[in-house]
């Protein structure tokens, strides 16, 4: 079986009073996998919709602090102490942030949603961990992706630093987007949405 989809009928309740019909795909692919989310409004209202995924991401024996990352993201979301957005996207350009050149993540904490993402002619952006050689995993999304979240793993009790794992994050809309808007997608009633991304390992 090369190719597995799961589906939900997600129905209405308290904080979100909206039915939805959600299905997501994987399939395997030569050198990767290949993920395809579709959702559509099943109600009688509006209804308000972001999706994203949430892969932990490893080279064997290289450890986060030495991962190069290279991720095309012209902006960043700051955020206060409870991690909620604070303020208009800020340039990465100039800060500790900027990794739209390859560079080892260090001892660099992350828990940040980057946007404005740089993306070729069809519409692809491309995030890249690599250990400095031919080993590398590239993570792809489409233009329904606007944003990519990336996690050390700092906060956790095991922290997935030591583990050697980081986490990058595809996602339809920036953090709080029910709130602020920034991304988030309006279903109209019977109206669907689908998006699409995926991992290769090269090397």
């Amino acid at each position: 079986m090369r190719r597995l989809t799961f589906t939900l009928d997600l129905l209405p309740e308290p904080g979100y009073p909206f039915r939805l019909r959600l299905a997501a795909s994987y399939e395997l692919v030569a050198g990767g996998v290949v993920a395809t989310l579709r959702a559509t409004n099943a109600g009688d209202a509006p209804a308000p919709f972001g999706i994203g995924l949430h892969p932990y991401l490893r080279l064997e024996g290289v450890p986060v602090d030495d991962l190069l990352l290279d991720l095309p993201a012209q902006t960043h979301v700051p955020v206060d102490e409870r991690l909620l957005p604070a303020g208009d996207p800020a340039p990465v350009a100039g800060t500790e942030l900027d990794f739209r050149h390859a560079r080892a993540i260090g001892p660099l904490a992350l828990d940040t949603c980057f946007g404005d993402l740089a993306r070729d002619a069809e519409g692809i952006a491309r995030v890249v961990l690599s250990a400095g050689g031919e080993r590398r995993l590239t993570l792809w999304m489409d233009e329904r992706f606007r944003f990519v979240q990336v996690y050390t793993g700092d906060t956790l009790p095991d922290p997935a630093r030591r583990r050697g794992g980081v986490a990058i994050e595809p996602m339809t809309c920036a953090p709080d987007a029910f709130n602020s808007g920034d991304g988030l997608v309006v279903l109209a009633p019977g109206g669907s949405f689908s998006a699409r991304c995926g991992l290769r390992f090269s090397g």
